[in-house]
């Protein structure tokens, strides 16, 4: 375990708009600062290996995308290419809980607060990128209604895990303040 002094890190600048990881492209964003190292001071190593596991997961997904895309570009004019299967886009349900765990607490909330969102989206779509329902159109990990409201996240929104997290903890914030009262009142209506 490498230890760092949060007083040799120079802090990133606050802004009001939380970061949105729109690009399969790009790095994942980390923040390092006097916030984060006292938050992380009372972590457990195993909550610091699921969130080294959920990068690792978000690696592999960029990864895969990247893979498929090449795939399908060398195999435009081959049948014999385009039958090769190919992975559904995003990751496994426990890679994306695992990249959601990670986003909710750099997000600012706590484990608790994950504990509560977990339940919502296992529920609604289980984690998987591409859930769709078929009788309301609700789509993705947030099951956003429609889909395309996860745009102002990203143009990834119907494939990166990480866009629509982004954009589902950015719904649950301004809606309901936290994944808690999110969970509570879907409790009550059965949607939120």
């Amino acid at each position: 375990m490498i230890t760092l002094c949060a007083a040799t890190l120079a802090p990133e600048p606050v802004s009001a708009a939380r970061p949105v990881i729109a690009e399969l492209t790009g790095p994942v964003p980390l923040r390092l600062g006097a916030e984060r190292a006292s938050r992380d001071a009372g972590r457990s190593d195993l909550t610091l290996e699921a969130e080294a596991a959920a990068t690792r997961a978000l690696a592999a997904a960029r990864q895969r995308v990247r893979d498929q895309a090449a795939t399908k570009a060398a195999g435009a004019d081959d049948p014999a290419i385009l039958a090769i299967p190919v992975q559904p886009p995003g990751g496994t349900s426990e890679q994306n809980r695992e990249l959601g765990r990670f986003m909710t607490l750099e997000y600012g909330w706590d484990e608790g607060q994950f504990d509560c969102l977990d339940e919502i989206w296992s529920q609604e779509s289980n984690w998987e990128t591409t859930a769709e329902n078929p009788s309301s159109g609700a789509y993705g990990i947030p099951q956003s209604l429609p889909g395309t409201k996860m745009a102002s996240a990203g143009d990834d929104w119907r494939t990166n895990p990480a866009t629509q997290i982004e954009w589902g903890l950015g719904y649950i914030d301004d809606v309901y303040g936290t994944p808690c009262s999110a969970w509570d009142f879907k409790q009550g209506t059965g949607w939120y």
